[in-house]
C-alpha cells in the first residue's frame, strides 16, 4: 500500500505495513541552496530512488515555497525513526530537522 504525508510534524507516528511505501512531501524555499536529505536511514527502511527529489512548481522565483518528495520503504517489521534535515551542502547546522516514527507491522 502507498502512503503519503505533507508537511509532517517532527516525532509524529505513522503506522505502515511490511512492504508499504511512504511518500513524505517537505516544503522548503526555492533558489536558497537548501534541500532535504535524510540522514538517519535505519535498518529495514530504504530510500526509493534518489534522496528528495524537488517537485516542478509554478514559478522558480528564489524564496518561493517548493516541494520535496522522499519516498521510503518499510521492509521489515518494527519500530524505527528516521530522521531528515533541511540543510545546504556547505553549511553544517540544518535549517529545520523532521524525525519520523514508522511503527511497521
Amino acid at each position: 500500500m502507498h502512503h503519503v504525508v505533507e508537511s509532517p510534524e517532527d516525532g509524529q507516528r505513522i503506522p505502515l505495513a511490511a512492504g508499504d511505501s511512504l511518500e513524505v512531501r517537505l516544503r522548503h524555499p526555492s533558489g536558497t541552496g537548501y534541500r532535504w536529505t535524510v540522514t538517519d536511514l535505519p535498518p529495514g527502511v530504504v530510500v526509493g530512488g534518489d534522496d528528495a527529489q524537488v517537485e516542478a512548481g509554478t514559478s522558480s522565483a528564489p524564496g518561493q515555497a517548493r516541494t520535496s518528495v522522499v519516498e521510503l520503504v518499510a521492509s521489515s517489521p518494527g519500530e524505527s525513526v528516521v530522521r531528515l534535515a533541511l540543510e545546504r551542502p556547505w553549511e553544517d547546522t540544518p535549517l529545520e530537522t523532521v524525525s519520523l516514527t514508522l511503527a511497521v507491522s
